[in-house]
């Protein structure tokens, strides 16, 4: 691969897709380029998702199991570290994956808590359990997160807008 002065990446040769890689300029375009279509990219994000989070899972299981690790909290703080610099590094001009954008601290900071929370209980979770019984459990919290929000809006839809800030 070569790259021109602002043309973005292009490879040797002369292929329609090649054509139209060296017009995209985001990592996002060129992803879509190869896929075809919205509907193959996020299949692809979502094979990508589902397989690092289980590869996450099993690292982090063998570091407890096997290598006896009991710094749970350390491993929560080098995960919490590695996704900001990742989240950082995708939302940068040169991946430009999406658009940055500026937060009120005092509207995040109540997530940031619960998030920053959830991690090492997640992961002290691990720790004690085998690695089937914590991913039902993970399965298990999406279902119970899915069927409270569905009550929530069966039962109370103006509660339901005021909660998601329409």
């Amino acid at each position: 691969m070569s790259k021109g002065s602002g043309e973005g990446y292009k490879r040797e040769g002369s292929g329609r897709a090649s054509e139209k890689m060296a017009a995209m300029g985001t990592l996002v375009d060129r992803v879509r380029v190869v896929f075809q279509g919205e509907s193959m990219l996020l299949g692809f994000f979502v094979g990508v998702n589902i397989l690092t989070s289980t590869l996450l899972v099993s690292l982090n299981k063998l570091l407890f199991s096997v290598y006896n690790y009991p710094q749970v909290t350390l491993v929560s703080s080098l995960h919490s570290c590695l996704t900001w610099g990742v989240v950082h590094a995708a939302s940068s001009p040169r991946f430009a994956m999406f658009e940055r954008k500026e937060i009120p601290i005092k509207s995040i900071l109540p997530f940031a808590i619960l998030q920053g929370l959830s991690i090492p209980f997640a992961n002290a979770s691990l720790h004690r359990n085998s690695l089937g019984f914590y991913q039902i459990m993970k399965i298990m919290q999406q279902l119970i997160r899915i069927t409270l929000k569905l009550l929530l809006v069966l039962l109370r839809p103006n509660l339901s807008n005021r909660v998601d800030g329409r």
